[in-house]
């Protein structure tokens, strides 16, 4: 049986408003509120969350496979060097 995520994947119809996508619009609602919190002045509190929770991916590195989410990716090719929140 085909989930609604890979329908949407896949360009087809799906039900928006499964539970998967239901919780990732919480998700995403919840880190802008974190973000807009912060003052335009605050960008290395801003820099902090977008790594926290988007991960980053070193520049100049060249990726050529899907690189997890919530990971610190770098090189060539580009490889995952640990995950967000580790150091």
């Amino acid at each position: 049986m085909t989930t609604e995520l890979e329908k949407c994947q896949n360009c087809e119809l799906y039900d928006a408003h499964d539970p998967y996508f239901k919780k990732q619009k919480a998700i995403a609602n919840q880190f802008l509120q974190e973000y807009n919190r912060t003052g335009y002045a605050d960008s290395a509190e801003r820099f902090q969350l977008l790594q926290d929770h988007l991960g980053s991916i070193g520049g100049g590195s060249v990726v050529t496979k899907d690189i997890p989410a919530g990971v610190v990716a770098v090189g060539n090719p580009c490889h995952v060097l640990r995950k967000v929140g580790q150091k």
